[in-house]
This record gives structure tokens, C-alpha cells and sequence, in this order.
């Protein structure tokens, strides 16, 4: 009985962290941002007031704080650059 206990819990197990939205790492997104905004040599202070983010949030994304950002956030930060976000093929 405690064996078909222990593969029960090790099978829900399972399901929870296939099904969970828990990341290890932060998004890739986050450092191609981190880069363009070296290459173009902008502080993270201009950035964050020609984007409308908050320099916190910035700060929050670089220093892996926030591991995924929102989708329009990330946005407003990559017109800076001229760029958006888009689907690609894989």
C-alpha cells in the first residue's frame, strides 16, 4: 500500500510541475534588450523615460528580479530601438 502511495504522490508530482509556470530562467527577451541598450550606449534612466517604463522595471529585469516581463512592457522598451516584438518560426 505505501508503495502505490508514494508512485500516486510521485505521478501528481509530475502533473504539478508540468502544468506549474514556474521558470528557472529569466526570458531571453531580457537580455537582447540588456544589449541593444549597451550597443547603444543608452543609460537605463533614458530609456526608461523615452519608453514610459519605469526605471525600477528596468532595473527589476536586468538585475533577474523579474524573470518574465509583460509582453507590452517589453514593447514600449524595444520601440526605443525601433524594434517590437513578433512571431517567428521556429
Amino acid at each position: 500500500m505505501g508503495t502505490i502511495h508514494a508512485l500516486k504522490q510521485s505521478q501528481r508530482s509530475a502533473l504539478n510541475t508540468e502544468r506549474s509556470y514556474l521558470f528557472v530562467d529569466k526570458a531571453p527577451v531580457i537580455d537582447e534588450l540588456r544589449t541593444m541598450i549597451g550597443d547603444e550606449h543608452h543609460a537605463w534612466k533614458d530609456v526608461a523615460e523615452k519608453s514610459g517604463v519605469s526605471y525600477g522595471t528596468l532595473y527589476n529585469w536586468f538585475m533577474s528580479r523579474t524573470l518574465r516581463p509583460q509582453a507590452p512592457t517589453i514593447n514600449a522598451v524595444a520601440r526605443v530601438f525601433g524594434k517590437k516584438l513578433g512571431l517567428v518560426n521556429l
